[in-house]
C-alpha cells in the first residue's frame, strides 16, 4: 500500500464534451458490461501484474486499484468482454490523485500507450475517452510559482495546460484534486469525475473487449492514479 499524508481538496475542475444523438439512439437500452464498486474492486484488480490493490488508502478506508510500484512511467489495464456486438459505449470512472500528475503534458520521455496521466477508455484499438488528472490549480496571484504558473503544461487545458491530442476529438475530461499551487507528493482525498462525468460515444459495430488503461509518465513515488469505481455498458 501507499503510505502518505492525506490532504483534502475542496475544489475540482473538469472539461467534458457532449455529443448529440438521434432520439431513437438515445432511447435504445444499454447492457451493463461491468460495474466496479468498493465492494468488488479488489477482486477486479487482483492478478494484474502492472496493477495493485491499495487497501485503506492513507487511512481513509478507501480501496483502490493503482499502478504497481515502479521507478518509471507506465500503464496497467483492466479488460472486460461485452459478449455482444455493440455500436455505442457509455461509461464513467471515479479516480483519486496521488502526487504530481501531469494531465496531457507529454513530459520528456514518452510513455507507450499513455494518452494522459489518468485513465483512458478503449474499445480494442479505438480510443473512446480520456480522463486526465492535472497537477494542481495555478495561482493567478503569484504567476512566478513553478510549475503552477498560468499556462503550466501539467495543469488541465482550461487553465492553460497542454491541449489533448486531436485524435480525441473533444472526447475527454480533466480535473485535479490538488487545491494548491505547489507540488505535493501526497494523496488528495477528493473523488474526481464519477457519474457526473459520464460519457456516451458511438463506435463502428464491434465486439472488441473494453479496456480501462491507468497511466502515468513518472514513477509511482512521484505520482499515481487510483481507480475507486467504474461503470461500463454497451448498446447494440
Amino acid at each position: 500500500t501507499t503510505t502518505t499524508t492525506t490532504t483534502t481538496a475542496t475544489t475540482t475542475s473538469a472539461t467534458q464534451a457532449t455529443t448529440t444523438y438521434s432520439l431513437s439512439a438515445q432511447l435504445a437500452s444499454f447492457s451493463t458490461v461491468v460495474n466496479i464498486t468498493q465492494a468488488n474492486i479488489a477482486m477486479q484488480c487482483s492478478g494484474v501484474s502492472s496493477l495493485t490493490v491499495d487497501v485503506n488508502v492513507a487511512g481513509t478506508g478507501l480501496t483502490a486499484c493503482r499502478r504497481a510500484t515502479s521507478g518509471s512511467g507506465g500503464c496497467g489495464s483492466l479488460f472486460f468482454n461485452p459478449n455482444m456486438a455493440y455500436t455505442a459505449v457509455k461509461g464513467s470512472v471515479t479516480l483519486y490523485q496521488f502526487g504530481s500528475t501531469d494531465a496531457f503534458d507529454p513530459q520528456a520521455t514518452p510513455t507507450p500507450g499513455r494518452t494522459a496521466d489518468g485513465v483512458s477508455l478503449w474499445a480494442g484499438n479505438t480510443l473512446l475517452w480520456a480522463y486526465a488528472v492535472g497537477i494542481g490549480i495555478p495561482n493567478p496571484g503569484n504567476p512566478t510559482v513553478t510549475p503552477m504558473t498560468i499556462g503550466a503544461p501539467q495543469t488541465c487545458p482550461r487553465t492553460g495546460g497542454t491541449q489533448p491530442p486531436s485524435s480525441l476529438n473533444g472526447q475527454w475530461s480533466c480535473a485535479t484534486g490538488n487545491p494548491q499551487s505547489t507540488i505535493a507528493f501526497t494523496f488528495f482525498n477528493v473523488p474526481l469525475f464519477g457519474p457526473a462525468a459520464e460519457f456516451t460515444v458511438p463506435v463502428a459495430a464491434t465486439g472488441a473487449p473494453l479496456e480501462l488503461r491507468i497511466c502515468t509518465d513518472e514513477g509511482t513515488a512521484n505520482e499515481n492514479i487510483l481507480l475507486a469505481a467504474a461503470s461500463l455498458s454497451v448498446r447494440a
